[in-house]
């Protein structure tokens, strides 16, 4: 997927918008937000929840305002690992929470930004994308 808004979805399953189960999945300049899933656990991702070997990659995106739910309980989880040997690459992204069920072996994150006090973002005129705490990652914009 490719200059995307993945908005508003609801999951009763592992990942709010995007339940990656035996596949691969690209994103490139897409924004994940607003999505929450029911399922409890960080691990189980309001955004996107990853439960394939195949791998997850994430390049130039921003991933804020996933939640899931726990009783009453609203939670952060942007991307959640459900199991920590399912790979999952995040390049020049910011995020706001990634849980991992045990231990995050196979988490890369690359020149990545966590924007947990304020998440949300923007790319600036000169194309770099800017969290709202008013620091900057030199991310540039493809």
């Amino acid at each position: 997927m490719n200059n995307c808004v993945i908005a508003n979805n609801c999951s009763s399953e592992i990942g709010g918008a995007i339940n990656n189960y035996k596949s691969t999945v690209y994103l490139m300049n897409t924004t994940v937000t607003g999505n929450v899933t029911v399922k409890g656990g960080a691990y189980f991702g309001g955004g996107i929840g990853i439960n394939s070997t195949e791998g997850f990659y994430a390049v130039n995106c921003y991933f804020g305002d996933n939640y899931y739910i726990s009783g009453t309980t609203k939670n952060v989880s942007d991307i959640g690992l459900y199991k920590s040997s399912n790979p999952a690459t995040l390049i020049h992204c910011i995020y706001n929470g990634v849980g991992v069920s045990g231990t995050a072996t196979n988490l890369t994150l690359t020149e990545c930004y966590n924007d947990a006090a304020n998440a949300a973002a923007s790319y600036r005129e000169d194309g770099i994308l800017s969290g709202t705490s008013g620091t900057t990652a030199a991310f540039s914009h493809p």
